[in-house]
């Protein structure tokens, strides 16, 4: 092992002579101090040049027997054995083998200076490697533990084409006259709500399981708390994107790519390519609030079931406030605030602002509305004075923009909230 340049460390109690003279440099020390550090051979010479025939090494004797009885200090002869410890450490450190080793430890000592220095300017810097280093590296864990179980990547595919599927079938091909109009703003609610419960819960779950292991290799520098969130975030974000682009269609559309001709829906939602483009926008951008609002809560609460009890409520009252429930025109001033931090309201008024803006005559409403009937559903003739009643009337892109104003909210808070608990533990 030595041979081949291993270093090996080893306990030998009162190694013979033989073994003894095999060694290639010694070391004795006695009261604190260095009495000997170099070759075997030469502490045989040290020793014989002390000037003392009592310190000398007999030839017949084991050297290192002999040497340890010369350093060693007993109770009966104390004063006696310290005065010629101390004679024979005074002699090593006047010797040439001392001023050799006092060289040797000053040149240490300066490369250890100089290493104290790099270590001082590396703790500067609180990681071994840069923060895109720790990025890329978790960004590829995160990742690889996505693709890693395909069996939960396929129910939740499958969840999600069972869902809109069912949405597809209830609502089949409705056409859009008086009656209908309430079918048709309950499917896109029924989007906005699927997009949002979906996702929500199991992204709690993606955090709080990791939790424990990332306070653990954060608190050893490993890596940080911020590229640890940033990565998750974006290895996550693929598959989040993906699963409202699948419900899409199923959920509303079987669509031509030439936005100027009207196509049969499966739901019976306006069906051109530019509507059915911001139809799945607005899903994507729904489905990345809940997931932001599901990471922010896990980083904020640390426990699964804790996270889900306190914003179960949360997320309802979010939902009351979306503008299905509830006509935007009578919530009372004082709660308009509240109505303003519902993402369900700017996704659900975004999906109706794409279903109704050029919808210029609903069939069917025309004498019901000249003869005050109030037993059918009909609340306008047209789309635009629909969502004027519905308080709907504002600007799609204004929508998109808060929607995503919202994800970069929920993902600030949820990065801040988990860069304190890691300090915090």
């Amino acid at each position: 092992m030595a041979d081949k340049g291993k270093t090996v460390v080893t306990v030998i109690h009162q190694p013979g002579s033989q073994i003894f003279m095999m060694f290639h440099r010694v070391c004795f020390m006695a009261l604190g101090k260095t009495a000997y550090h170099g070759t075997v051979k030469d502490l045989i010479k040290f020793f014989a040049s002390l000037g003392d025939p009592t310190l000398r090494v007999p030839e017949s004797y084991n050297p290192a027997d002999h040497v340890i009885a010369k350093l060693s200090v007993s109770k009966d002869t104390t004063d006696e054995d310290v005065e010629r410890v101390e004679f024979i450490t005074a002699m090593f450190h006047e010797s040439i083998m001392g001023d050799e080793l006092r060289e040797l430890i000053w040149a240490g000592s300066a490369k250890f200076e100089s290493c104290k220095e790099e270590e001082n300017e590396r703790r500067k810097h609180r990681y071994a490697v840069s923060i895109w280093m720790q990025m890329n590296v978790l960004f590829r864990r995160a990742f690889l533990t996505t693709i890693r179980d395909p069996v939960l990547l396929q129910v939740r595919i499958l969840q999600v084409v069972i869902t809109s599927v069912a949405i597809g079938i209830v609502n089949f091909q409705t056409e859009v006259f008086g009656p209908s109009i309430q079918n048709l703003e309950g499917v896109m609610y029924n989007c906005v709500r699927d997009m949002s419960f979906l996702f929500f819960f199991p992204s709690i779950n993606a955090i709080t399981s990791e939790l424990p292991l990332v306070l653990r290799e954060t608190k050893a520098r490993i890596y940080s708390a911020e590229a640890y969130f940033i990565s998750k975030s974006l290895a996550e974000m693929p598959q989040y994107i993906a699963l409202p682009l699948i419900y899409s269609p199923w959920g509303a559309f079987e669509f031509s790519l030439n936005e100027s001709v009207e196509c049969s829906t499966f739901s019976g939602l306006a069906a051109t390519a530019r509507q059915f483009a911001i139809f799945s926008l607005a899903n994507v951008f729904q489905s990345l609030n809940a997931i932001s609002i599901g990471y922010a809560s896990g980083c904020v609460f640390g426990d699964e079931g804790l996270a889900i009890t306190a914003m179960s409520g949360f997320m309802q009252a979010m939902l009351v406030f979306g503008g299905f429930y509830i006509n935007l025109h009578n919530i009372p001033m004082w709660m308009r605030p509240f109505s303003a931090l519902s993402f369900f309201k700017y996704s659900f008024e975004a999906l109706q602002i794409n279903q109704w803006t050029d919808v210029t005559y609903i069939r069917g409403c025309t004498g019901l509305l000249s003869a005050g009937n109030n037993t059918v559903y009909c609340p306008s003739e047209t789309g635009k004075g629909l969502l004027l009643k519905r308080g709907m009337d504002g600007s799609l892109i204004l929508c998109i923009l808060l929607l995503i104003f919202f994800i970069a909210m929920y993902r600030i808070i949820g990065l801040v909230a988990l860069s304190l608990r890691a300090k915090l533990a």
